[in-house]
C-alpha cells in the first residue's frame, strides 16, 4: 500500500480524508503512484488521484493548527517547546539556514527526503509565537501618541542593531 511518503497509514487516511471531506473509516485504501496518492473511498468504484504535495500541505495545516497550543520560551540559541507530550528543542540550522527541531516528526521528513523544508507542531508554534509577539507590540503602540510611539521605534531599533 502507502510507504514512499507514509509516516503512518492512519495518518495519511486521516489527511486524505480531511482532503476529501470524509472522515478515515470511510477511506478503504491509498496507493502510491508516482506523485500521486490514490484513494479508494467506500463505496466508490474508482479512486480518486491526489497529489502528495497536497497531502503534505494538509499535513503542514494540521500541523500549524496543533502548533497554537504550544508553549515557546527561549534558549540558548533556540527555544523550548512545550505543552505537549515531551518538550522538543527548536533552533535554527545554520547549514540550511531554516528552523530545525529534535522532534521525531521533523528527523522521519530529513529521512524520507522531504523535498522542500522538513515542518512539525513545535516549528510551527515558534513562527506563531514571533507572530504573536509582533502583533502585541503593535497593539501596544496603537494605544502610544505618536510621540511616544516613535521613541519606543528608536528603542526597538537600537535594540536590533541599527
Amino acid at each position: 500500500m502507502i510507504a514512499q511518503f507514509s509516516l503512518s497509514y492512519f495518518a495519511q487516511k486521516s489527511l486524505a480524508a480531511a482532503l476529501l471531506g470524509t472522515t478515515p473509516r470511510k477511506i478503504e485504501s491509498i496507493e502510491v503512484v508516482g506523485a500521486y496518492a490514490l484513494v479508494l473511498e467506500a463505496g466508490a468504484s474508482y479512486a480518486i488521484a491526489i497529489p502528495l504535495d497536497e497531502l503534505e500541505t494538509e499535513h503542514d495545516r494540521q500541523r500549524r493548527e496543533r502548533g497554537q497550543a504550544l508553549t515557546v520560551d527561549s534558549a540558548p540559541d533556540g527555544w523550548d517547546v512545550t505543552g505537549g507530550d515531551e518538550p522538543h528543542y527548536v533552533w535554527a540550522d545554520p547549514e540550511s539556514e531554516y528552523l530545525a527541531c529534535d522532534c521525531h516528526d521533523f528527523a522521519k521528513q530529513l529521512e524520507l527526503g522531504r523535498d522542500d523544508r522538513p515542518y512539525c507542531k513545535h516549528l510551527a508554534a515558534v513562527e506563531l509565537s514571533g507572530r504573536k509577539q509582533l502583533d502585541a507590540i503593535g497593539n501596544g503602540y496603537r494605544s502610544l501618541s505618536d510621540a511616544e510611539a516613535k521613541a519606543a521605534g528608536l528603542v526597538a531599533l537600537a535594540d536590533l542593531g541599527f
